[in-house]
C-alpha cells in the first residue's frame, strides 16, 4: 500500500490518536490569512497553493474549520479539494446548489468518490436527519477524513462504504498522486508503482 506522509507530530485521520475537531482551528494568524483570501482575488485556484504553504509554515499540518454549515479537518497540504473548500467558501457552489435543487429534503443522495465529504455533507445537512447520504470512497486515507469528517458534523445520516464502484464485487486498482489525493483513479493493466488494491462493489 501506498504510505502517505504526514507533518511530524501530526497524526493522520484514520489514526485512533487523531485529537477531536477543533484541535486543530486556525491560529490567529492562520484565520487572518483564511479571511482575507475568503473576502478577495486570493481564493482563487492560481493562488491557493502560495496560501496553502504560508498557512503550513504557520503552523503544520491540518486545519479545522466549517465549511457550508458542516464540520470539515482540511489536509489543505496534499489535496486541491481540500485547499480549495478551506481558502474558497463558494467552492464548487454552483454544483452543490444544483444538487440540493433537486434532492428533496428527506431524500437520498449517493455520492460516488466522495472523497472527504465537501458534497456528501453539505447534501447531508441539506436533506436532513430523515434523509439518506451514501458516501462511496475506496481509498483509505481519504475514506478516514471522510469518516472524520462524518463524526465532526454529527451526521449520522450519511452511511460510508469503504470501496469503489464497480461493475462487479470484488478487488480492483486505484492509482492516486501523492501531490493530490482527491485525483484517485481506477487504473487497469500493470500495476503502478502508487498503485493501490481496493474492494469493489456493483452499485
Amino acid at each position: 500500500m501506498t504510505s502517505i506522509a504526514h507533518p511530524p507530530g501530526i497524526a493522520p485521520a484514520n489514526d485512533p490518536a487523531s485529537p477531536p475537531f477543533g484541535a486543530f482551528a486556525p491560529t490567529r494568524a492562520q484565520a487572518a490569512i483564511l479571511s482575507l483570501a475568503r473576502r478577495s482575488r486570493l481564493k482563487r485556484g492560481a493562488f491557493r497553493p502560495m496560501l496553502s504553504a504560508l498557512v503550513h509554515r504557520l503552523r503544520a499540518g491540518p486545519v479545522d474549520v466549517q465549511y457550508q454549515g458542516a464540520s470539515f479537518r482540511f489536509y489543505h497540504q496534499v489535496s486541491a479539494t481540500e485547499r480549495g473548500a478551506l481558502f474558497n467558501p463558494d467552492y464548487n457552489l454552483e454544483e452543490l446548489d444544483f444538487l440540493r435543487s433537486r434532492t428533496p429534503i428527506g431524500g437520498v443522495f449517493v455520492d460516488v468518490g466522495a472523497n472527504v465529504g465537501t458534497y456528501a455533507m453539505v447534501l447531508a445537512r441539506h436533506v436532513g436527519a430523515s434523509g439518506k447520504v451514501i458516501a462511496i470512497e475506496p481509498h483509505p486515507v481519504t475514506h478516514a477524513r471522510l469518516a472524520f469528517n462524518r463524526a465532526a458534523s454529527g451526521y449520522t445520516q450519511v452511511h460510508l462504504v469503504a470501496a469503489a464502484a464497480g461493475p462487479s464485487d470484488g478487488e480492483l486498482m486505484i492509482e492516486t498522486d501523492g501531490d493530490n489525493l482527491g485525483a484517485s483513479h481506477i487504473v487497469a493493466g500493470d500495476r503502478p508503482g502508487n498503485a493501490i488494491k481496493v474492494p469493489s462493489l456493483r452499485l
